[in-house]
């Protein structure tokens, strides 16, 4: 991505395209244990002016480092902060906020807080959002446990164990 995002400086490319790149970078970097390439993306992408979306993208990686990390408080700022610059989320579902609020009510030790955003992000109806991929495990039931349409894990909704 480092080689492209150069290849559109040299090209002349709108800035909030360029500065996209980074949010993106830095988001692979964390989904591959990379922490600390994604630090370096994520101080990339915030020391610019990148433009809302790549802003909102940026800040929902931020959240999730953070809170991988075990800082709490700093996950929560960027998850607002995301919010706040993109108060139309409910309707635009592209971004990973669920998926995001999910992991963080996971790192702050609130498990029923993050199936709730989980299952609100796996079950809205549209088109499905930004690493929906991450939501049905985060969703789910631990093996062995009760499974939320009233069965066990492995078995066929509505049948009796």
């Amino acid at each position: 991505m480092r080689a492209g995002r150069q290849h559109l400086v040299d090209l002349g490319a709108p800035h909030t395209y360029i500065a996209k790149l980074p949010a993106n970078e830095a988001g692979s970097f964390l989904a591959t244990g990379r922490w600390r390439e994604c630090a370096h993306a994520l101080r990339s992408a915030l020391g610019t002016n990148p433009g809302v979306m790549a802003d909102v993208d940026t800040r929902l990686v931020a959240a999730r480092l953070a809170a991988w990390q075990g800082r709490q408080a700093e996950a929560e700022a960027h998850l607002g902060c995301a919010q706040e610059m993109f108060a139309v989320a409910e309707a635009f579902l592209n971004p990973s906020f669920d998926a995001v609020r999910a992991e963080d009510h996971l790192a702050a030790g609130n498990p029923e807080a993050a199936y709730a955003a989980a299952m609100n992000g796996a079950c809205t109806e549209g088109a499905p959002p930004t690493m929906c991929e991450w939501l049905l495990p985060l969703g789910g039931p631990l093996p062995g446990g009760p499974h939320p349409t009233g069965g066990r894990h492995g078995e066929s909704p509505g049948r009796t164990p």
